[in-house]
């Protein structure tokens, strides 16, 4: 596995722009709100910068890659829709399993759960885009102007999550 550049595009760009952007916001709301959900922010603005370095790396397209290799190096590559199907529902099991055993929102504040709650989509969406189940890349990577729609996706749960950052930086004043 190589960690060299990929060629970068407009949906890229987009998505570079969001997380980074969005990952300020929340290194200043983790400077500004109490104790209590300071750690979360700055979790969040870090899983932020690890979706840009991912962007910009390229590592789920590599991932993708290698998996089909070993996949067809054991004879298994017939039964790869079966295990991409498997892998989402563990990723929604897990989704699940996450939401449940969160803090209350009373406990965070809405912003805060706002916040974490578009970052477990985010996390989700990559996990999806992953698995690279055909018909999901389809729609994935269907263009919506210069940009396909996987980059308008990350840029709104980046712009929900800065505007949430935002929200909780006023209500701490």
């Amino acid at each position: 596995m190589t960690f060299a550049l990929t060629p970068f595009n407009s949906t890229q760009y987009m998505g570079m722009l969001g997380f980074v952007s969005a990952a300020a916001l929340c290194l200043l709301a983790s400077l500004r709100v109490r104790t209590v959900t300071r750690q979360l922010w700055r979790g969040i603005a870090g899983v932020l910068l690890l979706s840009a370095a991912e962007v910009l790396l390229g590592w789920r397209h590599r991932l993708h890659l290698f998996v089909n290799a070993v996949l067809e190096v054991f004879d298994l590559y017939r039964f790869r829709v079966a295990i991409q199907l498997l892998v989402i529902a563990i990723m929604v099991g897990l989704a699940v399993r996450a939401f449940k055993r969160a803090p209350p929102r009373e406990h965070l504040g809405t912003p805060t759960a706002t916040a974490a709650s578009a970052t477990a989509g985010l996390l989700a969406l990559f996990a999806i885009e992953t698995t690279s189940l055909h018909i999901l890349d389809a729609l994935l990577y269907a263009h919506a102007g210069p940009v396909v729609l996987i980059g308008w996706l990350w840029l709104l749960l980046a712009s929900v999550i800065g505007v949430a950052a935002l929200w909780a930086t006023a209500q701490a004043h």
